[in-house]
């Protein structure tokens, strides 16, 4: 058998990683590791590997390594925290969305995973929150993705929501008039926009 180099053996076991092969491609990860057991790249792998076969605790453990590893990799601190999402655990996600987001502060993906987590913690309080200072922090990203975005239309829907539920119904008009003024019809918007005439009683506008 040909000895096989550690870019060789890298670039098979990704391959066998997308062709689902999980359990080949976990023994290649193994010998690489063995090679160089902070390689944060192969921790990644091996971390999806192990997601993708429901093995989400061992995901975790290895994608903690590879932060280790390279702690200052955005996509590595945003993977693990839909790791730990996709097992309710979002507080303990939170500060590696805020991570990942300080690391590349105009990704609109990241923003949205940490509004997303930020929001879904809100609920989760419910009826008891008197104040949220997760969504103030969530209508403060939710701008910064407004201005980023390709799709205003869907930041925009989406701060707006955030906006009304803080009952700072004047921003939220605002927003989703800025947003019919630059893409014309979308409907979403518009009867976000109905749904803000109806609460504040102008009943004639909507």
């Amino acid at each position: 058998m040909a000895f096989k180099s550690q870019a060789e053996l890298w670039q098979e076991a990704f391959q066998h990683f997308e062709q689902e092969r999980y359990e080949s491609s976990q023994a290649m990860c193994r010998k690489l590791l063995k090679l160089d057991r902070r390689n944060a790249d192969v921790l990644h792998l091996a971390a999806l590997i192990n997601l993708r076969q429901g093995k989400t605790r061992q995901a975790i453990k290895m994608q903690l390594k590879a932060i280790r590893s390279r702690p200052s990799d955005a996509s590595l601190h945003f993977n693990l925290a839909n790791m730990l999402v996709e097992t309710n655990q979002q507080k303990e996600a939170l500060p590696h969305y805020r991570k990942a987001v300080t690391l590349q502060p105009d990704a609109p993906e990241l923003i949205q995973g940490l509004i997303g987590c930020l929001t879904a913690i809100d609920k989760l309080r419910g009826a008891a929150r008197h104040h949220s200072p997760e969504l103030e922090e969530a209508a403060d990203l939710a701008n910064r993705l407004f201005k980023v975005d390709n799709n205003p239309a869907q930041a925009g829907l989406c701060l707006a929501e955030i906006l009304l539920s803080l009952e700072r119904m004047d921003e939220a008009e605002s927003v989703l008039r800025n947003v019919l003024d630059r893409v014309q019809r979308h409907a979403p918007i518009q009867l976000a926009l109905v749904g803000v005439f109806m609460d504040t009683g102008r009943f004639d506008e909507a």
